[in-house]
């Protein structure tokens, strides 16, 4: 997120002072700087006027008034906030100067101001005109002499300091002649803010260096302290420049300003703009001068806002290199070196106290900053990100001014926590042995502990709970880390009820979105970057780690989903495995080197793998016995070379692939139980064994797991012949059925045309911004996924054999279109066009046919209820009523089924490379249906026209539910795409929408979008 800072100083209005020349181009330099920028603030750093007085005031509201008119009559969304503070000629001295206040300022310092206000309000009083300028744009201050205007935007807290150095100013002034009474702010300065400003309006020199305090140093170091970057103005010159304070490591940016306005050189005006990215704390300044035409600007340069260097506490380079370091191998082609916090996102964390709300059960695990989070105590699944998040709470709460320090369960040897304590700060902040009893003695809300891994301290309970009652004494934080598997933890929620429980989770639709959106920024130049381009490719990755990931296949940890964007994109030529394959091998490879298996040994721990994950399968095991185990690993050893039991067990362990659970062995996640069995299985599909178990998986393709070791099977196989024809044999279950067309005369289209006619909204939003769109989209699959994860799941009795006679067919179509849309996905290239084109057109088919299968179940359902309802119900002219709201009940129930099987259709096969042979199997089925899906996978996958819109909105006239669908799907197109406003015209009026709203967004305006996500 950016903001928009425009630096004014030294104007001087007069009666006589004309801009009239310069204010066109003055707006249009300002326009141009700020398109995309939704908050301006206007810094004017003093001498507004010339001599103080009203009408000098009110010219100078004039032109403001009149320059933020022109600026939003182009950019009409900017929001403006004006930060200014006096100068020596907005002091009235003409007309409120007296002999008192000049005694007064005869000889000011910290005595003669004394402990009230009596003097300082006297030497203020020529600034009373100032102030009601002032009032007409902020309140007026009670402290008139420091005062602070502050802003929030996406949660980052803005302050600008202002600082009257004017207060004491008189008609003749003299350098090193002001006085800044420092002290009486010392308290306030400390409290520290998101990104601070600094603006007053003399520089250094003007201070008085030989008060007993060195007001000059003084004030210094008081400006050191509240911001790193400081505007003023009163010498005329602009520059730019950095102090850094040797003492401290402190560096501040120093801007000063070019005189705006002078009635007596009327050439000489300049101004500066500043452009401040808010979350990595830089910017670009611009220098603007007048040269008798127009504001000329050749000086641009990047700024950075030197983040605040504490007194003390530093952290060390290597300690601060390991919070950055990134666990998994990210290769780029431009060689950039990542760090974690360019990469990381922070998971969502849930409350292990269950609300009725599941939404509210979730919190960002960011907010464990904030005050509310006193100590949590944090439970997570092995690899789900639990280090890698007390890192970066690490490194934010250091930016905060508080000081963690990060501890591990097996660094506790013993109860001594000031000795474990001693021995952690030696290691990660520098000057330890002077700078530890310090950091003891600090305020204890600028403390925390941050403990990782406490299921490695070998603590019972009791001395835990000792243990966590001395933490929460001393430190104003404490965030504990278990491994989910840690049976001290329900102990734990039992004795230490005071404590904040969480889980955390693993990445859901937004956060997998993000963590894809950061990733292809730090591949890209972000300033050439093609919005269009990115979010097409930000979108593609997602699909692509979507169908890796699966359904529950495997936990959609950080460290998966980026270790799956490596490998689709750096996968090796040569490979039989497909890119999907590819990435499931890769990812058991980087299990197992971290282990400690060396390429070597690679071959025998996968070949042990696959052959105990065929043994799984075949005997229908989920897990097997201590003896089994052993049984199998010396039958195996007979006939292959391997290592020892004990390494062997111990390797697969420590790399998660295998786990026991009560003397019982089983595959961590099935995504490793499924790969490695159908490695097996393609390996012999030609053999009596290998035909049978396939046969079997076929029959039972209602079964999830089965399904799967179907999709798995084509990552190894090319050979799909007898998949192919297995799999076609299942897809007949439904032959009986005849598919929907959406044709008029379609008994489906029948049933839920009125129902679909009731459907108005024929308005298409012009301004709808493609990535807010698509987050909302996100949030909303989030929220669905979560209701269902906190609800039982619903199973089949066994003895309801009628209902699972009912729900075959149903399952297996569906699970039929997805193997045979990995196939098409997987083999693309190596496939005949007709061959492909068959394939579809059966998918297609299959698809309508369960639409059609799914409308008849309802209507005999309807049938049944109203045949009750009639013969045993006695509700008089209520029966009416009822069956209406029966009837709209099915009708919506089979149109959002409709929907939902174009949209598995569209997912399961859609490819942006394949939009010819789409659009020949809609030719071939010749339906409003085929020509749907085709329309949606494409539009999804690729570009429409307005002239491939127009076609279909021509052919499906009168056909009431064809047009509905089509305007879904280009509603969602529209929305999710970065299209100019001539195009959605053409897009709205081929299918007679009303555009919604005529502003044109700015494209500048979303690619910072895109650009700041990443932040």
């Amino acid at each position: 997120m950016k903001i928009g800072i425009l630096h004014l100083t030294d104007i001087h209005f007069t009666e006589k002072t004309k801009l009239d020349n310069k204010m066109d181009s003055f707006c249009r330099a300002v326009i141009n700087d700020m398109r995309g920028i939704k908050k301006i603030f206007v810094i004017i750093s003093g001498d507004i006027a010339f001599s103080g007085k009203s009408e000098e005031y009110n010219l100078a509201k004039n032109f403001l008034s009149v320059s933020k008119t022109l600026i939003k009559g182009e950019l009409k969304d900017l929001e403006f906030s004006y930060i200014m503070v006096p100068g020596n000629h907005d002091c009235n001295i003409g007309k409120y100067d007296n002999q008192l206040r000049k005694n007064a300022l005869g000889n000011i310092n910290y005595q003669t101001i004394g402990n009230d206000n009596s003097v300082i309000d006297l030497c203020l009083s020529v600034q009373k005109d100032f102030w009601e300028f002032y009032s007409h744009y902020n309140i007026v201050p009670d402290n008139k002499l420091y005062y602070t205007i502050e802003s929030v935007i996406e949660n980052k807290k803005i302050s600008f300091h202002c600082i009257n150095t004017a207060w004491m100013s008189q008609k003749d002034e003299i350098v090193g002649g002001i006085f800044f009474p420092v002290k009486k702010f010392e308290t306030i300065v400390k409290q520290k803010n998101s990104l601070n400003f600094a603006i007053w309006h003399h520089p250094y020199n003007w201070f008085n260096p030989n008060t007993m305090e060195n007001n000059k140093t003084e004030f210094e170091k008081f400006t050191e302290e509240i911001s790193s970057a400081h505007f003023f103005g009163h010498e005329h010159v602009q520059s730019h420049y950095t102090n850094e304070n040797r003492n401290s490591g402190i560096k501040i940016n120093l801007f000063s300003g070019e005189v705006f306005n002078e009635d007596k050189k009327l050439n000489k005006s300049g101004f500066q703009t500043m452009l401040v990215d808010i979350n990595i704390e830089k910017g670009v300044l611009k220098k603007y001068d007048w040269d008798g035409a127009y504001y000329n600007s050749n000086n641009s340069m990047e700024v950075e806002l030197f983040k605040s260097v504490s007194d003390s506490f530093q952290i060390k380079e290597d300690f601060l290199n390991y919070l950055q370091e990134v666990k998994i191998p990210l290769v780029f082609d431009n060689k950039k070196e990542i760090k974690l916090s360019d990469i990381f996102v922070f998971p969502d964390i849930e409350s292990n106290i269950r609300d009725t709300n599941t939404f509210e059960n979730y919190t960002n695990s960011i907010k464990l900053l904030e005050n509310d989070f006193k100590h949590s105590i944090i439970d997570g699944e092995s690899q789900v990100g639990k280090t890698s998040l007390l890192l970066m709470l690490f490194n934010k709460f250091y930016e905060k001014g508080i000081y963690p320090v990060l501890l591990c369960g097996k660094d506790f040897k013993d109860t001594n926590i000031e000795k474990v304590l001693r021995r952690a700060f030696k290691l990660q902040y520098k000057n330890s042995e002077k700078e530890f009893e310090k950091y003891l003695q600090l305020d204890i809300n600028k403390k925390v502990i941050l403990l990782d891994d406490y299921q490695d301290c070998n603590f019972n309970s009791i001395t835990t709970q000792r243990l966590f009652e001395e933490l929460n004494l001393k430190f104003g934080k404490v965030i504990t880390v278990f491994d989910s598997a840690n049976s001290i933890l329900s102990s734990l929620k039992t004795e230490f009820k005071e404590a904040k429980y969480f889980t955390i989770k693993p990445f859901g639709y937004k956060k997998r979105n993000e963590l894809i959106e950061r990733y292809h920024l730090l591949k890209q130049n972000q300033n050439t970057i093609d919005e269009f381009s990115f979010l097409n490719e930000v979108k593609a990755t997602f699909d692509n780690v979507q169908a890796v990931l699966g359904d529950k296949l495997m936990p959609p940890y950080p460290i998966y989903i980026l270790s799956i964007i490596q490998a689709l994109q750096y996968k090796p030529l040569k490979q039989n495995e497909t890119s999907f394959g590819y990435c499931y091998q890769t990812l058991i490879h980087f299990s197992l080197h971290k282990a400690g298996v060396t390429n070597e040994d690679l071959d025998s721990y996968f070949n042990f793998l696959s052959e105990l994950a065929y043994k799984f399968i075949v005997n229908h095991k989920e897990s097997i016995s201590n003896h089994e185990m052993t049984k199998f690993y010396f039958d195996y050893s007979e006939k292959y070379l391997c290592p020892t039991y004990d390494t062997l067990l111990s390797n697969l362990k420590k790399s998660k692939i295998i786990q026991t659970e009560e003397q019982d062995f089983k595959f961590c996640y099935n995504y490793i139980l499924y790969y490695l069995s159908a490695k097996k299985i393609s390996e012999i599909l030609h053999t009596k064994e290998g035909k049978d178990l396939l046969l079997d998986l076929f029959n039972n393709l209602h079964e999830e797991h089965n399904a799967n070791i179907l999709v798995f099977i084509t990552h190894h196989s090319k050979d799909i012949s007898f998949i192919e024809q297995s799999l076609f044999n299942t897809m007949i279950v439904l032959e009986n059925t005849n598919p929907i067309t959406l044709e008029k005369n379609d008994p489906f289209y029948n049933e839920i045309s009125t129902f679909v006619e009731k459907l108005k909204n024929d308005i298409l939003e012009s301004n709808r911004n493609p990535k807010a769109e698509r987050d909302k989209a996100l949030i909303k699959q989030d929220n669905a996924s979560r209701t269902i994860d906190n609800k039982e799941e619903e199973k089949l009795e066994h003895d309801d054999a009628e209902l699972k006679k009912s729900m075959l067919p149903f399952l297996q179509s569906f699970r039929s279109i997805e193997i045979v849309g990995q196939i098409i996905k997987n083999r693309k290239g190596s496939l005949e066009k007709k061959q492909l084109t068959e394939m579809l057109t059966e998918l297609y088919t299959t698809g309508f046919r369960t639409i059609g299968y799914y409308s008849e179940l309802l209507t005999s359902v309807k049938k049944d209820i109203i045949e009750i309802i009639n013969e045993k119900i006695n509700i008089g002219d209520g029966k009416k009523e009822i069956e209406e709201r029966i009837n709209e009940f099915i009708q919506m129930t089979s149109f959002k089924m409709c929907i939902s099987i174009f949209s598995k259709l569209m997912y399961c096969i859609g490819n942006k490379e394949l939009k010819k042979l789409y659009l020949d199997v809609a030719e071939k089925l010749n339906s409003p249906a085929a020509k749907l899906v085709t329309f949606s996978i494409n539009s999804y996958y690729g570009t429409i026209t307005p002239k491939e819109l127009n076609v279909l909105a021509e052919e499906f006239k009168g056909n009431i539910v064809a047009l509905r669908i089509l305007k879904f799907r280009v509603r969602s197109y529209v929305y999710n795409r970065n299209l100019d406003y001539s195009t959605k015209q053409k897009l709205a009026s081929c299918l007679d929408m009303t555009l919604g709203s005529n502003i044109n967004p700015e494209r500048n305006a979303n690619k910072q979008n895109i650009v700041n996500s990443k932040k």
